[in-house]
């Protein structure tokens, strides 16, 4: 066996197999997961042989513990979900929990190119870079507008098509003040605007309205090169660059900026900088 993709959580993990394109899983297969049919909420000691997944290979894979839910991303450009269907997170109208994974209800021509998760919400982007969401959309984070949930992938309100961005969510903490998607968009000088939904929290230059319930306006923080979460889930980083061209890094904890200081800036790959 050669191994292409390796991933590893505390209780759970997945390879794939290069010769024989199968996915091999291993761990607590909690609500059926880890799509091995009748295996639920067993654990699984060593590699097993995912079933839905003959002669398929996968290029990406999501899962969530809280949630007991995962989404497979296929080379070929199908989504597939398996696991708790709590909050429609496995995008189909039957939404009844799954232990073999299943193509989520997708209608659309454009094949699938990336994948995106949340808390109890999902996103998945296609090969014309326009994105889709479905499940839970606490604070209105899907960008969908406002209903509660999505059963099924439907359009989000920013246009996306053939754009070059960056894509972040965030899912909640126990006061949801991070519960929020934010999109970059390359513009014509090869900087970023801005745009998000969901809460206002950690959003500084954009509407007043704490709960933005669809992709607002585009947001009022100009020149951005790059931005990220500084710890990986709660707190944005931006860089930006002012008219003298000096790049300055701005940390944002909470509505407050931390910092703003000049940075050098060294690209890592196509989609950003590290931090000097």
């Amino acid at each position: 066996m050669f191994f292409d993709y390796v991933i590893k959580t505390d209780a759970f993990g997945v390879i794939t197999d290069q010769d024989d394109n199968n996915a091999y899983v291993w761990g607590y297969n909690e609500s059926g997961k880890l799509s091995l049919g009748d295996r639920v909420n067993e654990v699984i000691s060593s590699p097993e042989r995912v079933t839905g997944f003959t002669g398929v290979k996968i290029s990406k894979v999501l899962v969530s513990q809280e949630e007991k839910a995962t989404i497979w991303l296929t080379e070929d450009g199908k989504v597939l979900t398996s696991g708790s269907a709590d909050d429609y997170v496995l995008g189909r109208e039957s939404s009844v929990d799954t232990s073999t994974a299943l193509l989520i209800d997708y209608n659309d021509a454009e094949s699938i190119i990336d994948i995106h998760m949340s808390y109890r919400s999902r996103w998945i982007i296609k090969e014309n870079k326009s994105a889709q969401a479905f499940g839970l959309n606490k604070n209105y984070r899907l960008g969908i507008g406002s209903d509660d949930y999505a059963e099924t992938p439907v359009d989000i309100t920013l246009d996306l098509t053939d754009k070059d961005y960056i894509f972040i969510t965030q899912g909640e903490n126990s006061d949801n003040t991070v519960s929020k998607t934010v999109v970059a968009i390359k513009n014509s000088n090869n900087l970023y605007d801005l745009y998000f939904t969901g809460y206002r929290f950690g959003m500084p230059g954009c509407p007043l309205e704490n709960i933005q319930t669809e992709f607002s306006e585009r947001i009022a923080i100009n020149n951005v090169v790059d931005i990220r979460l500084i710890d990986g889930k709660d707190n944005f980083s931006y860089i930006v660059r002012d008219n003298r061209d000096v790049f300055n890094y701005i940390g944002v904890i909470g509505n407050i900026i931390s910092s703003l200081k000049p940075v050098t800036l060294q690209p890592y790959d196509n989609n950003g900088f590290t931090y000097v």
